[in-house]
């Protein structure tokens, strides 16, 4: 669908957050999610004990999973492992309680074999609140040819419980933005906060229904880190609403920790351009960088929609250039 013209005057933008649930369809991967079977393929980080249940605090159904403090945690087994396809995203979900420690849930990449690769548990998220149940999102895209199975970890500090696991894989496309379009609400986004999710406009966009509405100086980011390859070349976008001063485009560095890189981060590009303009660029990863998060700010109150972050596609001025030889195409996957 094309540009929408015509609306005129943000002043007549409804803007409203969207906090309920979205659907997102697909089969659960995670074998006994609710551990309603007992620790049916759980076990304690030990390899030997079963998983402790607790019938009394519970999302959902009859039981959860017991979380022991000092990371003495519980995982899923070998022979429940998840198979994975290489540049397909999995959208990873808990939901986790605690009084007053942090939960967090980590991905554990093992090779084709089972095998678990040293040094690769992949943070997906964490908790933040206390003495309620709270749903950690996270999204894992994997990268390397060695990795066939995955599986899920669960730790913490003080202790906790957790329940409704799920790994669901996402359908494919070249863009790796989870949500790009904001079609299924603000799942995927967060204001600069890293708390807030952001206001959503309807019936106002560039495509679709509906897009993100920004007040002067508030910046969102995507919410799920973006996985990328040292010397790989990335094409990065997105389509901007204004009526004054200046939007700005750009992506944020993070490690392999997912620690924010503060000096690492890339303006993409900016717009005076009234009414619909999009924004592109080319980014290239600087050292150091394992993930990035997409951002967009205004100043001024401004629309966002239809974000892209991809590999770079060649064309023929690559070409005559010299700037590549041989292009590895990578699809990655969401619904």
């Amino acid at each position: 669908m094309g540009k929408r013209q015509g609306l005129g005057y943000f002043i007549i933008l409804i803007a409203v957050y969207l906090t309920g649930r979205y659907c997102f369809s697909g089969e659960n991967l995670v074998l006994n999610p609710g551990f309603e079977e007992g620790s049916k393929g759980w076990i304690q980080f030990d390899n030997k004990n079963p998983v402790s249940l607790n019938s009394e605090i519970v999302a959902g159904g009859k039981f959860s999973a017991v979380v022991k403090s000092n990371y003495d945690g519980l995982k899923q087994t070998k022979e429940s492992a998840i198979k994975i396809e290489k540049g397909v995203g999995y959208l990873i979900t808990a939901k986790v309680y605690s009084e007053d420690g942090r939960i967090n849930i980590l991905c554990a990449e093992l090779d084709t074999n089972k095998v678990w690769l040293e040094q690769r548990s992949i943070p997906v998220g964490s908790s933040t609140k206390y003495k309620q149940w709270e749903e950690i999102l996270g999204l894992y895209i994997p990268t390397d040819e060695k990795i066939g199975y995955i599986i899920i970890e669960v730790v913490s500090d003080k202790g906790g419980y957790v329940d409704d696991i799920k790994v669901i894989k996402q359908k494919k496309t070249d863009n790796m933005v989870f949500n790009p379009g904001f079609e299924e609400g603000p799942r995927g986004w967060v204001l600069g906060d890293n708390i807030t999710p952001p206001a959503l406009t309807r019936g106002f966009a560039h495509s679709g229904e509906a897009a993100a509405h920004l007040k002067s100086g508030e910046l969102v980011k995507t919410n799920f880190y973006i996985p990328v390859e040292r010397d790989r070349r990335y094409d990065v976008s997105a389509w901007i609403y204004l009526q004054e001063r200046v939007a700005y485009l750009a992506v944020s560095s993070f490690n392999e920790n997912k620690q924010w890189l503060r000096d690492k981060r890339v303006i993409i590009g900016t717009t005076k351009e009234t009414g619909w303009t999009k924004i592109s660029g080319e980014y290239i990863p600087p050292g150091g960088t394992r993930y990035v998060a997409v951002e967009v700010w205004g100043d001024t109150t401004i629309v966002v929609d239809d974000v892209v972050f991809s590999e770079h596609m060649p064309g023929e001025a690559d070409m005559r250039e010299g700037k590549i030889s041989v292009f590895f195409s990578r699809e990655v996957s969401f619904l």
